[in-house]
């Protein structure tokens, strides 16, 4: 059956781009005569729903359902101990004189000209409940054989879609936080193969690439500014690294005769398992710019503040900094912030920047 197929593979597409949701439930109501669809997670703690998808509905309705309905929706409340994968029509959960006399009925259903419903959950935990449904008038009458057959066909793909999209948005989700953490670590940190093609560089490492005076980026490869550090480079990454055999260090020269940085090479392991992932993280211990002193003192910055940016620059963690001076870790983040406020910056990859240009100039000369 073409339709059915086609239905199918929205669904599937929708577990990777949830944003196609909305077309499944468009594709449903019109295949099935519906007035109305829906798709969505209702947490049994504040009794809120989030929808997942949705056709036919006024988008002011909807926030209300989202907002105050859901958690009285008696559908929704007949069907909580119904097993999951198990469709049903709301008039044999409910009788029409039942529905008419709740507030979810008079104030929500009746002004859209919504009466009857079918629908399935597709997946229950403690805290949540997923389901999905269509809707139609009360003229139109209950949903004929033909819709229910579709409809149920669709369930269990409904619910492996779901499934799929709940492990799908926890690796993304992962992925976004832990790139976010490394986007705030001072130390560039780089990612790359063993033939040094880049995959990610957190924000102090895009700013050493842009810098070149260190590593820089060629054809989509990071190479060693230094030329004599060039192949020394290239055999740090071969062969691939083996277990914690493989993980080392390297000593580069920095173009301008500045002070040399120690390039730290660690194997990324794949998630619970012992074998190489195929990646490599160059992650750059810098030592404090030469300038930093003559810059801290016109930004009128005090002796602490001084060391915080200079422990900072060196790739030091705000924990590692109040362990060593003495201080606690809130005192640490209250010279941070009047560290930035004098720096005029918001960020520590800021800092860094500002630490990286200064071994370059000097505050009466910045252009030299």
């Amino acid at each position: 059956m073409p339709v059915l197929q086609e239905l199918i593979g929205t669904i599937y597409d929708a577990a990777d781009q949830p944003a196609l949701w909305n077309d499944v439930m468009a594709r449903l109501v019109r295949e099935t005569g519906a007035s109305s669809g829906i798709f969505y997670d209702h947490n049994n703690e504040t009794r809120q729903a989030s929808i997942l998808g949705a056709e036919g509905f006024d988008p002011h309705y909807l926030r209300r359902y989202e907002e105050y309905y859901a958690a009285l929706d008696p559908w929704h409340r007949r069907g909580e101990t119904r097993p999951v994968g198990e469709l049903r029509q709301t008039a044999s959960m409910l009788s029409d004189a039942e529905l008419r006399r709740t507030e979810f009925y008079q104030d929500h259903l009746r002004p859209q000209g919504l009466f009857y419903a079918m629908g399935a959950p597709v997946e229950r935990s403690r805290t949540r409940m997923a389901v999905f449904g269509i809707q139609g008038s009360y003229e139109n009458g209950v949903f004929g054989p033909r819709a229910e057959s579709l409809v149920r066909k669709l369930v269990p793909h409904f619910r492996r879609a779901y499934r799929m999209q709940e492990t799908l948005d926890a690796v993304r989700r992962e992925g976004m936080e832990f790139e976010a953490a490394l986007h705030l670590l001072p130390q560039p940190v780089l990612v790359v193969d063993r033939d040094a093609r880049l995959f990610f560089a957190n924000a102090a490492g895009a700013q050493l690439l842009r810098e070149g005076t260190l590593l820089r980026s060629v054809a989509g490869r990071v190479r060693a500014a230094h030329r004599g550090d060039v192949a020394a480079l290239d055999r740090a990454l071969h062969p691939v690294p083996q277990s914690g055999d493989g993980n080392g260090s390297l000593a580069l020269r920095r173009a301008g005769d500045k002070a040399p940085a120690t390039l730290r090479i660690t194997p990324l392991r794949r998630r619970n398992r012992a074998e190489w992932s195929g990646r490599i993280a160059l992650v750059v211990e810098l030592p404090p710019p030469r300038g930093l002193a003559t810059w801290a003192a016109a930004f009128h910055l005090s002796p602490a503040e001084t060391r915080l940016w200079t422990a900072l620059s060196a790739g030091r963690r705000l924990l590692d900094i109040a362990e060593e001076s003495g201080t606690s870790v809130n005192t640490v983040r209250v010279q941070l912030r009047t560290l930035f406020q004098k720096t005029g910056v918001h960020r520590q990859a800021d800092l860094l920047r500002l630490a990286l240009e200064f071994g370059r100039a000097s505050p009466e000369n910045p252009d030299t």
